[in-house]
C-alpha cells in the first residue's frame, strides 16, 4: 500500500508526516464564528499554518486521523502514515487500531 500512496502524496505532505512522526503536533482550531485553522506545533514553540487542502488530502488517504475534540482537535498518524515516515517512529497508530 505504501508505494500506492507515495505517488499521490506531495513533498509538503511527506515533510508534515515526518514532523508528526518525530513528535510535532497538528491541531485544528475551531472558532465560534465557524472559522477553522490548522496549525503545526514544534518542540521549541514553532508554529506553522497548514492548508485545509493538505489536511483533507491526508485524511482522504487515511494517513492521519483526528480525535474530533472541540475547540482544538489533534491529528494523529495512522499505521499507513507511520509506514510512510522514514524515521520508523511508533505512535498512537501502533496502539489504537483506528485505521484498519
Amino acid at each position: 500500500m505504501t508505494w500506492f500512496l507515495r505517488w499521490r502524496i506531495h513533498s509538503a505532505d511527506v515533510d508534515l508526516i515526518e514532523k508528526l512522526s518525530n513528535g510535532w503536533t497538528l491541531k485544528s482550531h475551531r472558532f465560534l464564528d465557524g472559522e477553522k485553522q490548522y496549525k503545526l506545533y514544534g518542540f521549541e514553540g514553532e508554529e506553522a499554518d497548514i492548508e485545509w487542502s493538505q489536511v483533507q488530502r491526508l485524511l482522504r488517504l487515511k494517513v492521519i486521523s483526528t480525535n474530533q475534540k472541540f475547540p482544538a482537535a489533534t491529528f494523529l498518524l495512522t499505521n499507513q502514515g507511520q509506514a510512510l515516515a522514514k524515521s520508523g517512529a511508533r505512535g498512537i497508530g501502533s496502539i489504537v487500531k483506528f485505521d484498519s
